[in-house]
């Protein structure tokens, strides 16, 4: 298992050999603040085109690594939590988002507990 504050390209080689992987991200995405999302990289847009590599997302950064050849996951989960806007830093979460990471933190271990007992 490996913990990561990771994107772009390094999301690359971060996720190389693994066959599965869950990326818990925020995403500001214009719903209501706390809402929790199950996402699949394949529901994810990709851009028409870079500017530059720092602005390369995930859905991009996978497709990236099958075209080179690397061995990606099979299967990537992902939960993102909507945040109320991107660009207000600080070093707390807010009540809503707070509450939808605890929730995130339950599926996760509720899900990988189901997992292992298969």
């Amino acid at each position: 298992m490996r913990q990561a504050c990771a994107g772009g390209l390094d999301l690359v080689d971060l996720l190389v050999g693994f066959e599965k992987a869950y990326i818990v991200d925020a995403l500001a995405g214009g719903g209501r603040a706390g809402e929790i999302y199950r996402l699949t990289p394949e529901s994810l847009p990709l851009p028409e085109r870079l500017g530059a590599t720092h602005e390369i997302g995930l859905a991009a950064a996978l497709r990236l690594g099958r075209q080179l050849g690397l061995p990606m996951p099979r299967e990537i989960v992902i939960y993102a939590v909507e945040i109320n806007q991107g660009y207000d830093f600080g070093e707390e979460l807010s009540p809503p988002v707070k509450e939808a990471a605890e929730e995130i933190v339950r599926q996760l271990l509720e899900e990988l507990t189901r997992e292992l007992s298969a």
